[in-house]
């Protein structure tokens, strides 16, 4: 998710910043480390390691990988924590509560539920917890309580989706998981408050992918990967567009027609074409990428209506049959071109506004189509922008395979 918004401002030409990593403290660490049987510092490196390559296998581009064991990070820490402690917020106290060591989180007595073996575990995760009183250092979060409902009611759509709001509550975009957007969206705002730092933009909370209403989860054993999933269904449409419009019967040369006077109906499509790169921006910039695909897809699907509304397959063969300079011909011809344009046009646009999120898929498409290098930013997502036609499809010697065959 993130990896696609960083995309989509780079897209945009906007300065971006991508930052992800490690967290690497917590008991949760040091009892991994043991059962592993490595020293803590190894077991943090392999499980570091672990996370870079998997980014990389998914062509994952951060620009910084933070490890919060670097002393760059502890730096940081020190820093901040002296600034709170200078300006009273600081505090030692005792706590008690039900701590779930998996979810590093206190609950309360509503998030929490009893097995029938007797373990209390975390109504989220499945997970654990037990009930722990200690002493620990508190943050004076109620010195803050009126600065934080200030900024809340006037920034509303600063927590996205707005049903995320009532869970919690020009920096950046905070990307987290639902179960800990009271952490980003209540306390780090009101750390920032309290050290006079600039507060986020945007508080993104994603749901979990869940497996018989129980978070994935590595320790528990039930992950199941989406990708396959999504590439398959975005896939199977774009790969059916492409390759309708762009079949040599229609296109021998390569050359993507030119098309000719419009009809109301393909002007309407045009329009249809532009209104979506408009709609795709805001979705993207709330951000929901359900969104963004669904308008997407929904531009393909009405673009292989009207590819099969027309039947240009049914009037090429039509016009063998006529002489090439007959007014029928060239009533057909011109059926033919436009058509085509119109698809092509509407694959190469859905397919530079899909780069973000399925960036291999639309690069595939793109290379496939000859769109030049250059002209692969949001400012070529119009209607007829682009100069690729003249060397198209298949005259560029890439075979377009968006995905492989799933069983």
């Amino acid at each position: 998710m993130a990896d696609a918004l960083s995309r989509w401002f780079q897209f945009r030409n906007e300065p971006t910043l991508f930052t992800t990593g490690t967290d690497e403290h917590g008991l949760k660490v040091q009892q991994a480390a043991d059962k592993a049987g490595k020293p803590t510092d190894q077991f943090c490196d392999d499980v570091a390691a672990t996370f870079q390559a998997m980014c990389a296998s998914g062509d994952i581009r951060y620009d910084r990988f933070v490890r919060t064991t670097e002393p760059s990070h502890a730096v940081a820490v020190a820093s901040m924590w002296r600034t709170l402690v200078e300006n009273d917020y600081i505090y030692l106290g005792e706590h008690e509560a039900y701590y779930c060591i998996s979810d590093e989180t206190f609950l309360t007595e509503m998030q929490v539920d009893t097995r029938d073996d007797g373990q209390i575990v975390s109504k989220e995760s499945g997970h654990p917890v037990e009930l722990v009183k200690e002493q620990n250092y508190k943050f004076r979060l109620s010195k803050l309580q009126d600065k934080l409902l200030a900024w809340l009611d006037d920034h509303p759509d600063v927590v996205q989706p707005p049903s995320r709001y009532n869970e919690c509550w020009p920096a950046a975009y905070h990307i987290v998981g639902k179960d800990i957007l009271k952490f980003h969206a209540i306390y780090w705002p009101a750390f920032l408050l309290a050290a006079k730092l600039p507060l986020p933009r945007k508080i993104v909370a994603h749901a979990h992918w869940t497996v018989n209403g129980v978070k994935m989860s590595k320790s528990l054993g039930n992950v199941v990967t989406p990708d396959a999933i999504i590439e398959k269904v975005l896939g199977c449409s774009v790969y059916n567009t492409v390759i309708r419009c762009t079949t040599l019967a229609f296109l021998p040369q390569g050359n993507v027609p030119s098309g000719g006077d419009f009809s109301p109906d393909d002007l309407e499509l045009i329009h249809r074409i532009n209104d979506t790169v408009q709609q795709v921006q805001c979705h993207y910039e709330r951000p929901d990428f359900a969104l963004v695909t669904k308008t997407i897809m929904g531009l393909l699907y009405e673009v292989n209506r009207n590819f099969s509304k027309h039947e240009p397959w049914v009037v090429a063969k039509q016009l063998k049959t006529l002489a090439v300079d007959s007014e029928d011909a060239k009533v057909k011809r011109q059926l033919v071109d436009t058509t085509l344009l119109l698809s092509i046009e509407a694959v190469r646009v859905s397919a530079l506004l899909l780069l973000p999120v399925v960036p291999s898929m639309s690069t595939g498409i793109l290379n496939y189509l000859n769109v030049p290098t250059a002209e692969r930013s949001f400012e070529f997502c119009q209607f007829g922008q682009s100069t690729f036609g003249p060397v198209a499809n298949q005259k560029s010697n890439v075979k377009f395979v968006p995905f492989r065959k799933l069983e």
